[in-house]
């Protein structure tokens, strides 16, 4: 692996962890927001997280990656 190539998948690398990390977030994310607005997008957050936690690509992607799946699912939920 040439160094644009390593540089190309470190980025992605990173790219995918902080899509986990948001969407780990977003589902233990129990901020009480008194805008109904901000409410609802936190709710519709948490949904979209949710469903990507449960999903088959985010196991194929923290196997991917080399990431525990199952540890990161009992963090999000429990």
């Amino acid at each position: 692996m040439n160094a644009q190539e390593e540089i190309d998948s470190l980025f992605v690398r990173n790219i995918l962890c902080a899509m986990i990390e948001t969407a780990v977030h977003d589902v233990v994310n129990e901020t009480p927001y008194t805008s109904k607005n901000r409410r609802n997008t936190q709710h519709l957050d948490r949904q979209s997280a949710i469903e990507f936690i449960r999903s088959k690509a985010f196991v194929e992607i923290c196997d991917t990656l080399n990431l525990p799946a199952d540890k990161i699912k009992r963090a999000a939920f429990q």
